[in-house]
């Protein structure tokens, strides 16, 4: 039976690689729930961040749940690795805009409902999460690297905001007994052979049949 495989971490850490990587190393699928190329609120969401943040996280995990479902239905027997997922948008992005203050607190009651009440649990949980590591500095410097036009107004606080709801989102996972690696992404490369080699070797212990 397949499994579920979703890679969390920071902006610029290393999740997307990785997850890449790993997918082609398991023979699995990858399934990139990114979508921001799709979302028609980002430019409106750039301009005035509270008028448009709530719009803007619904539109992405309404997006993501719809195109999870019909990943995950496909090709039964192999395991899927996601970039990301609903895990990202629902616990990190949307708990950030919380945060400081760019969702009121009714606008968040209001998103907790609604994905409470039409994304199903199935498609936000996996059953192993591998948490991506990464010193915020590090983040920074790759993302102003990359030079994605998207990302260009990341700040380092926005980067310290987002990090800030991982420990969260990990004790939720141990409290819903959902399998957590940690890798530290300043030492650990999925490029390196013997990096991976021994990634996948610990992914053994939580999911069988690989």
């Amino acid at each position: 039976m397949n499994k579920t495989i979703t890679i969390i971490g920071n902006i610029g850490s290393g999740k997307s690689t990785l997850a890449k990587i790993l997918a082609e190393k398991l023979s699995g699928i990858l399934i990139d729930a990114d979508l921001y190329a799709a979302n028609p609120f980002l430019p409106l969401y750039a301009v005035d961040h509270s008028r448009w943040a709530l719009a803007t996280e619904l539109f992405f995990t309404l997006s993501r749940a719809k195109k999870l479902a019909t990943e995950l239905k496909k090709n039964k027997l192999k395991h899927k690795v996601i970039d990301s997922g609903l895990l990202m948008g629902i616990e990190i992005y949307a708990r950030y805009h919380r945060n400081v203050g760019t969702m009121t607190k009714e606008e968040w009651l209001l998103f907790r409902k609604l994905t409470k009440d039409y994304v199903h649990s199935s498609l936000i949980y996996p059953n192993l999460v591998i948490y991506c590591h990464c010193d915020v500095d590090t983040c920074f410097n790759r993302i102003k690297t990359r030079g994605r036009k998207f990302e260009i107004h990341h700040s380092r606080e926005y980067l310290k905001g987002l990090e800030n709801n991982f420990p969260i989102l990990l004790r939720k996972l141990k409290r819903l007994n959902i399998s957590i690696i940690n890798l530290e992404m300043t030492t650990f490369d999925p490029r390196q052979n013997d990096d991976i080699k021994l990634l996948i070797k610990e992914i053994k212990k939580y999911v069988t049949s690989i």
